[in-house]
């Protein structure tokens, strides 16, 4: 938009892993007027867990968000171009036929490898028909688009994978496939970082080397490891374990907590998203936890991993993911197979580092954060978009 392009987004109405409503007034959509960037919110049925609520959550966007964009181009025109960009098939499904509709070009962005994950969770199978007809899916939407962009980095190494590229007999040229982050706005960042100030006595306690984590309090996140960790650092006075943030998992991880009885480790509970600048700018070393999955393979494009670099501080990753953005531009340590020993390890020897080192990790973690600028990647994407255009 500083750009001077028209943007509009459109949006379901309800906040994923979150109670929040965006309220659409009875109608199927409703739009906001008062959003730095006009929102079109999509009305859609609640849910609470990932179970069959949830996907007739995700059809009722799907349906919903068609009717809404009939009725915003009456009012506002056609669009020049749509972008789709989901963690599944449907809102892409979505994009690639309001595009035929108006006879423009869509791009579709893939932010999560879905069905892929399905697998991974064990919830289907490849030959089983649930599994035959997603990725049936999964391959028609990606030769549709008119270009495929990943937030992942290996999102071109999956579609050779599958044998879906041309090379292989497959229908996916790879020249239209392209990799863009999530990145971070490192402006925004900054000004956050230095007005919105979380009071806080840990961060605040000279000499104590703070390890933090932020985001949801979830199983996928295997926190539980990090108790272990705090059980094997008990004995250094200097270090502490910061969990910021709340989830399903928040009870069972204070009652371990206080079972052991252990006083280096506290789930901090939720922090507006405009403080988690000031945490991770204040924190010794940010810590990223996932459970160790072969999708990973293909990178990862985690929002906090960009805070953590912008902070401008080491991080930590419990994995060692493809494609690396992190230990690869000396921004910190990523661990394979990783143990609650070897994460102790790692929080330790971060601790224990001279000055000049650890300055020198905290100097390539902001400059990698520089790479993922929004202006840089929005470069990057309206490339993508006049060319698609062309």
């Amino acid at each position: 938009m500083e750009l001077g392009h028209e943007v509009a987004v459109f949006s379901a109405n309800r906040v994923h892993n979150s109670g929040a409503v965006f309220d659409t007034n009875g109608k199927r959509f409703e739009e906001y007027d008062d959003e730095i960037v006009p929102f079109v919110y999509v009305r859609t049925t609640p849910y609470d867990k990932n179970g069959v609520k949830r996907y007739i959550n995700l059809i009722s966007y799907y349906w919903n968000v068609k009717y809404a964009a009939r009725h915003y181009e009456k009012e506002h025109g056609k669009p020049d171009i749509i972008y789709a960009s989901s963690l599944q098939p449907l809102a892409l499904n979505a994009g690639l036929e309001l595009a035929r509709k108006y006879g423009v070009k869509c791009i579709c962005e893939v932010r999560d490898l879905f069905p892929e994950f399905l697998v991974k969770d064990n919830k289907i199978t490849y030959q089983s028909i649930p599994g035959r007809i997603l990725f049936g899916w999964e391959k028609r939407v990606y030769t549709k688009a008119d270009e495929l962009i990943f937030t992942m980095e290996g999102g071109a190494k999956y579609i050779q994978d599958k044998k879906w590229d041309k090379a292989q007999g497959g229908p996916v040229d790879l020249q239209n496939v392209h990799h863009i982050n999530n990145g971070i706005d490192i402006a925004m960042f900054d000004q956050q970082r230095d007005t919105f100030c979380y009071p806080d006595p840990d961060l605040d306690q000279t000499g104590l080397r703070c390890v933090s984590f932020t985001g949801s309090v979830r199983k996928d996140y295997g926190l539980g490891i990090l108790i272990e960790a705090a059980e094997c650092l008990k004995e250094c006075q200097n270090i502490k374990l910061l969990i910021w943030g709340t989830g399903n998992c928040t009870e069972e991880l204070n009652r371990e907590i206080e079972k052991r009885q252990l006083k280096n480790i506290i789930l901090k509970g939720y922090v507006d998203k405009k403080y988690i600048p000031s945490v991770v700018s204040r924190s010794y070393l940010n810590l990223a936890t996932l459970k160790d999955s072969y999708l990973y393979k293909y990178g990862v494009s985690q929002n906090k991993l960009f805070d953590y670099l912008a902070a401008g501080r080491p991080v930590l990753f419990s994995i060692k993911p493809g494609f690396s953005f992190i230990e690869a531009n000396g921004a910190g340590m990523e661990l394979e197979a990783a143990t609650a020993v070897d994460i102790a390890k790692a929080i330790r020897y971060f601790a224990e580092l001279p000055e000049a080192d650890y300055d020198e990790y905290c100097a390539c973690a902001r400059k990698t954060a520089e790479k993922y600028d929004f202006h840089i990647l929005t470069d990057r994407l309206l490339h993508e978009v006049i060319k698609v255009e062309r």
